[in-house]
Order: C-alpha cells, then structure tokens, then sequence
C-alpha cells in the first residue's frame, strides 16, 4: 500500500507486468536440452580394388545399420546411440565372398578386407564367421582376442608390409587408414588371396601367382626395430676394402629335400638386410618359383659382437676345412671338418663378423627357432682373387650357412 502510494496505479501495473515476464523466463529454462554428439566409424573396404557394395555394422543389441560404399571402397557408418563393440560386414554386390571386420569402440578407423578377415576367423577359434555374426552380443570376441590374431596376420605378412613401404611397428590392418589405390596397403593386399574353410578349420595364404605363403598360426608379432646399424664393410681376401651393398645371388644348387632346385638372394642397403630363398621345380632355378623363407634384419658393424677374425672357423673356434668340390660346377662344396678335405679359400682370409637383429621373418623362417628382435651372428669372406674390375661386380661372396657355423657352401656372386 505504500508502494502503490508513491507511485500511483500506472506504475502497479508496469510493476506487474515485469514479474510475469521474469516468471515466464524462469519456466523456459527449466526445459533446456543436450544434443547427442554424432559418433562414427569409417574405413576402407577393399581386397586391393575397392569393395562395391554394403557395409553393415551390429551392435551388442542386435541393432544394424546399413550403407553403401563409395566408388573408392571408402565408408561412414553414423553408429549414434548404437554400443559397442560391433561387428562390421561388407556384402560385394559382385556376389563374392561376405568379409568381416570388428570395433570395440566409437569414432575408430576400421578397415574391412581379406586380412581383417582372416584376423576374425583366428579370434573366433576358426569358427564360422556368419554365424558368428547372426548371434553377435558382444561376448564371443574380445578386444585383446582380436589384437593377438591381428599380431598373427601381421607377423606372417610383415616381408610384403616391409617390402610395400609399410611399418610394421606401427601398422594395424584394422584401424591404419588406407586408400584403395595400388600403393602401400593396397598393394599388398592386390597381391594376396585368403582362403578360410570352417568346415576343416584350415587356411590358405597364397600371393597372386599362386605361391603358398606358408601361413603360420602360432606366431604373433613382436617389434625387433633396435637400430643397430653402421659402415658395412669388410676386407677382401686380397685385402682391399668392400662396401657390403646391393644384391648378392648364389650359384643355383640342386634342392635335395624336395627336388628341383634352389636359389638364395642377399640384399644389403645401408643397414636393411635380407635374405631370402626360394625353390624351382626346374634344375636350372628358372620357370616358376615358391618363397621357401625370407628373413629381414638390420646389420651392424659397431655391435660389441662384431670382430674379424682369421682363418675360416666353425662356431666354436675351431678351423673347418671343406670338401672338394662335386664334378657339377653349380652344386657348392659343403663344410666339413673332415681330414680328407682341401680348402677352396686361400689359407688365411678374412672372415669378417657381422650381428643382424632380425626385424621380420616369413615362410620357413617362422620354424628356424629365430624370433623377431633376436641379435644372430652372420660370416662373410669377399674373394676378389679371380676379379679384375674395381667396380665390385663378379665377386664371389661365401657367408654363415645357418647361424651354427660359418662355410663356404652356396656361394653368391655380386
């Protein structure tokens, strides 16, 4: 009353008038709401060309959600409100195989190709993946289940991964985005066919000519990078200098396990080391050829390890001598520590010592009892006795047979 007093009616219902105004305020932001933030998978689907047709992710509910893909295999799944972890198929409108692939979390690349596939198959106990699919709840994979077979596809790929650029301390075939372009990844994968067989439980790695890749399922990857490195030289037998660098291949000998014949490659570029062999049906190493092993390293002349040494000795320090050669030139002499024996080497070369730490292994490398990250010791002799050139062609070059004792059996020629 006193209010109204002082200022008369007209100011009562002004004064009115704004104490509804702030109570209709106050009602209105009582109703506030948050908006759901968007969540997303997106990858690539390809088996080395790019996968045309459905790309389906299921949640641990049951729930789908289904979209084409692009014309470079590339996809976004909108997975908002969907919990994970999923499980995601690709169904190529070409009618070929259905491929699977899996994410335990949102906003996360996941890649759908041949490789994830197979990674699926081995975490599923090698059961099939359909049906695995038709009961998805979440609780039949794990995420650690899916990484160590993921580990296992990439340790048996790791020379083409190597070879393709790739590193494989830090390429996932799951989440490393990729493009379906022919390169990196993608050429990898242009050059490999899987085949899964739940029925038998079996797996096939083959490359695109056809070669088994000897897949090995008990192995996993371990990083084996360490670094060493250095000047990789060594003294001749004429004891000149030579820079261990480019490709040294051996003489072409007869497979006397299998038949046919055999023929080793080594490569040296800086510190990268490789070794590989494959086999010929043929006795002359031509025609077509299966991958016997590979094995990738890094070498290294500044390792404690390393020393040159005189005379040609076997693993213990004890002098070998080697038996003489067979009538059939292309068939190497082999070591012996026989008495009845003559040296093919000059009575005192220089057999330089040299540790690789193996950063790959594939083919039969994966059952020689060497690991990724072991330090193995290696032996090599230049004989430049017979060569008259400077630039370091025609080199006859003999090395550690297997890592027990060093010999002079296969020899490479530069």
């Amino acid at each position: 009353m006193i209010f109204l007093g002082v200022f008369g009616a007209e100011c009562e219902m002004y004064i009115l008038s704004v104490t509804l105004l702030m109570s209709l305020g106050g009602c209105s932001s009582d109703s506030t709401t948050t908006e759901t933030p968007t969540q997303l998978l997106t990858g690539t689907a390809a088996t080395g060309a790019p996968i045309s047709g459905d790309v389906t992710v299921k949640d641990i509910t049951g729930t789908e959600v289904t979209i084409a893909t692009g014309t470079d295999g590339s996809f976004t799944l909108d997975v908002t409100g969907l919990s994970p972890s999923y499980l995601i198929k690709v169904v190529p409108s070409d009618g070929s195989e259905t491929l699977y692939s899996y994410a335990s979390e949102n906003d996360q690349v996941v890649n759908v190709t041949q490789a994830t596939n197979l990674a699926m198959f081995i975490a599923a106990g090698k059961t099939d993946l359909d049906a695995l699919y038709s009961a998805w709840n979440g609780q039949a994979l794990s995420p650690a289940g899916v990484a160590a077979a993921q580990d296992t596809v990439l340790a048996n790929l790791a020379i083409q991964l190597t070879d393709a650029g790739l590193d494989t301390s830090s390429f996932n075939f799951f989440t490393t985005p990729f493009d379906a372009d022919g390169t990196g990844a993608d050429a990898v994968l242009d050059n490999l066919n899987i085949t899964i067989n739940p029925a038998t439980q079996s797996i096939t790695v083959t490359d695109a000519s056809g070669n088994d890749l000897a897949f090995n399922e008990t192995i996993g990857f371990v990083l084996g990078d360490t670094g060493v490195g250095g000047v990789v030289e060594l003294v001749t037998v004429s004891g000149h200098m030579h820079s261990l660098s480019g490709e040294y291949t051996a003489a072409c000998y007869e497979n006397r396990e299998e038949g046919g014949s055999v023929l080793e490659v080594l490569q040296v570029s800086g510190a990268d080391w490789r070794n590989s062999s494959s086999a010929y049906t043929s006795a002359d190493c031509t025609g077509t050829s299966t991958e016997k092993y590979v094995i990738l390293g890094t070498i290294g002349t500044d390792d404690p390890l390393q020393e040159s040494i005189s005379g040609w000795l076997d693993g213990e320090g004890n002098d070998i001598t080697l038996d003489v050669p067979p009538s059939d030139p292309t068939r190497p002499a082999t070591a012996d520590s026989g008495d009845d024996a003559e040296l093919l080497l000059p009575s005192n070369p220089v057999v330089t010592k040299f540790v690789v730490v193996i950063t790959a292994l594939g083919g039969d490398a994966l059952n020689f009892g060497i690991s990724v990250g072991d330090p193995i010791q290696v032996w090599y002799v230049i004989d430049d006795t017979a060569v008259t050139d400077t630039d370091g062609t025609n080199l006859v070059m003999y090395r550690d047979k297997d890592g027990a004792f060093a010999s002079i059996a296969d020899p490479f020629i530069k």
